[in-house]
C-alpha cells in the first residue's frame, strides 16, 4: 500500500485513509458463506489500525469478489447470487445479493449513489447481528442522547453502534461557534485548515469513546464522529464523517 509515505509513491494507497482498506476474504465452513476480515492502513506511518470495525464500502465488493474467485457456491434465483458473509472483524453476518449476467456477475447498470460517480449494477446488502458490533450494545452508554464537553462548550450527542461505534452531533449546534452556518461550507480543504475546530471536534471523540466503554482512541479510527444537518431535499440528511484529525473523510451529498 506505501503506508509510511504520505504521497505512498511505492504502493497504491491513494494518500487517503479511504483509499487504504484493507479486505481479507476466504472460504468458510458452511456451504453458501466466505470470511471477510477489514484492515484499515495508515497512510502517514506503516501501521494497520485494528478498531475499525467493518466497513460498508468495502462489504460491497466482497460478494463479488467471492463469486469471481470461486470461494462460494451461492444461492441463485434468475439473475441475481446471494452470498452469505461472516464478519471475523465483529462476528456479524450480512447477505449479499449480487446481479449476474449469464451467472457471471454483472458490473454494469444505472443505479447511482450519492457522492459516487457513474452508475453501476446494485449490491444489495443485508445485516444481521451488527448491533452492539464494538462495544457490545447498540447505546453503549445505555442513553440515546450524552452531552459532551470540549474547549468549554456543551453539545449532545447520540453515541451509536450499528456495525461500527459512531458519535452523531447536530452540525446547527456545533458549527456557528466556529464561524461556520452550514454544514457544507465544511470541505476537507477548510476542515484541514481549522485546526480549533478540529481539535474540539476530537476532544468530543475522544470523550465519547471512554464513555462508551472504548478506552482513548487518540490515533484510532474508532469511534468515527458524524456532523448531520438537514438538506433541501425531502427525507434526506447532509453528513460529514471525521476520524482522527490527520484523516477527515468527507461525504456531504444527502442520501435517503
Amino acid at each position: 500500500m506505501g503506508s509510511g509515505v504520505p504521497q505512498q509513491v511505492s504502493g497504491f494507497g491513494g494518500g487517503t485513509g479511504p483509499t487504504n482498506k484493507v479486505m481479507i476474504v476466504g472460504q468458510h465452513s458452511q456451504s453458501g458463506w466466505v470470511t471477510m476480515d477489514f484492515n484499515q492502513v495508515v497512510v502517514d506511518v506503516p501501521k494497520v489500525d485494528f478498531s475499525h470495525g467493518d466497513c460498508g464500502n468495502m462489504l460491497a465488493a466482497v460478494g463479488p469478489f467471492a463469486l469471481e474467485k470461486g470461494l462460494v457456491e451461492p444461492e441463485v434465483h434468475g439473475q441475481k447470487a446471494t452470498v452469505r458473509i461472516h464478519s471475523a472483524n465483529t462476528g456479524a453476518c450480512y447477505e449479499a445479493e449480487v446481479a449476474l449476467n449469464e451467472r457471471r456477475v454483472e458490473y454494469l447498470g444505472d443505479t447511482a449513489v450519492p457522492g459516487v460517480p457513474g452508475t453501476f449494477a446494485p449490491v444489495h446488502l443485508a445485516a444481521v447481528g451488527v448491533a452492539g458490533s464494538q462495544t457490545g450494545a447498540l447505546l453503549p452508554t445505555g442513553r440515546p442522547v450524552d452531552l459532551l464537553e470540549a474547549d468549554g462548550l456543551h453539545w449532545e450527542a447520540t453515541l451509536v453502534d450499528f456495525a461500527r461505534a459512531l458519535v452523531v452531533l447536530d452540525a446547527n449546534a456545533v458549527l456557528p461557534a466556529f464561524g461556520y452556518s452550514e454544514l457544507t461550507e465544511i470541505t476537507l480543504e477548510v476542515a484541514r485548515n481549522d485546526p480549533k475546530l478540529c481539535a474540539a471536534l476530537e476532544a468530543a471523540r475522544r470523550q465519547a469513546s471512554e464513555a462508551m466503554g472504548m478506552g482513548d482512541c487518540a490515533g484510532k479510527d474508532s469511534p468515527k464522529l458524524a456532523l448531520v444537518a438537514p438538506t433541501t431535499e425531502t427525507n434526506s440528511l447532509a453528513c460529514c464523517y471525521f476520524v482522527a484529525p490527520e484523516r477527515q473523510e468527507r461525504c456531504i451529498p444527502p442520501s435517503p
